[in-house]
């Protein structure tokens, strides 16, 4: 039941012509399972789902450990209901909710999900439709620019669970300092765009005030850098767009 197993969640609406995303209680038992000791962060909160969190616990960690005694069974939603003795209206619905539960204390406490030693590392995690989800962990080390990142538990965030990580800095004031680190979709990554951007901040032909933080603009500008041999500016490049249109 890993998240491993999932498949895309997207699927393309032909009427209104765009993708749309929307996980189902399913996927976030996948996801839980494959993070499930942040499961017994939820206990204690008065929460409505209280009762099922030490069984779904240990469930969890039995087919992460093959345990025998799942050897031949099937975890469905079906029979976890059965197991757990709960309908599957109210399962759906606590399912759910411990998964946005989970997200919601890692934005709040994000200290509970790190051990000693570790570094807290806040994670801008973006998807192929430009959406993206901060999300903290602790980490033994500070990854590098280049490192591949699976974090399974983000697909029912951003349908993505492999990232690759585009730029780690680190950030302090206040007497603390955050770690942050900016991922994409692995199959996304271009070494040569790096590059390109690379060589752009070498050269001058940009800097940290006039790289946009539009992602598809930036790739617009650095397309137009490789081709002409010169950068042009965001706002040239929103022009020319403009003007295609306008043809």
């Amino acid at each position: 039941m890993r998240a491993t197993k999932l498949k895309s969640m997207s699927k393309y609406d032909y009427v209104n012509g765009k993708w749309t995303f929307r996980a189902t209680p399913l996927d976030y038992l996948h996801c839980i399972f494959n993070e499930y000791e942040w499961l017994m962060l939820l206990k204690g909160r008065n929460k409505p789902y209280e009762e099922i969190l030490d069984p779904l616990y240990d469930i969890a960690r039995k087919e992460r450990y093959e345990d025998e005694e799942l050897a031949d069974i099937k975890i469905t939603m079906k029979w976890l209901c059965e197991y757990l003795k709960v309908n599957t209206s109210k399962l759906s619905k606590w399912i759910t909710l411990m998964y946005n539960d989970i997200v919601a204390l890692n934005e709040s406490e994000p200290e509970l999900f790190m051990r000693p030693g570790q570094f807290l590392c806040s994670f801008y995690l973006t998807c192929s439709r430009n959406k993206y989800k901060q999300f903290y962990l602790g980490l033994d080390y500070v990854p590098r620019k280049g490192d591949n990142l699976t974090f399974y538990f983000a697909k029912a965030l951003l349908d993505e669970g492999h990232f690759t990580i585009t730029d780690v800095t680190i950030d302090h004031e206040y007497g603390r300092g955050t770690i942050r680190i900016n991922c994409c979709p692995h199959f996304s990554h271009n070494d040569y765009r790096d590059w390109l951007l690379e060589k752009a901040h070498f050269l001058n032909d940009i800097n940290s005030w006039t790289q946009p933080t539009d992602e598809d603009l930036l790739d617009e500008m650095l397309r137009a850098y490789a081709q002409r041999g010169h950068m042009p500016s965001a706002e040239q490049i929103r022009n020319e767009k403009d003007n295609r249109w306008k043809r």
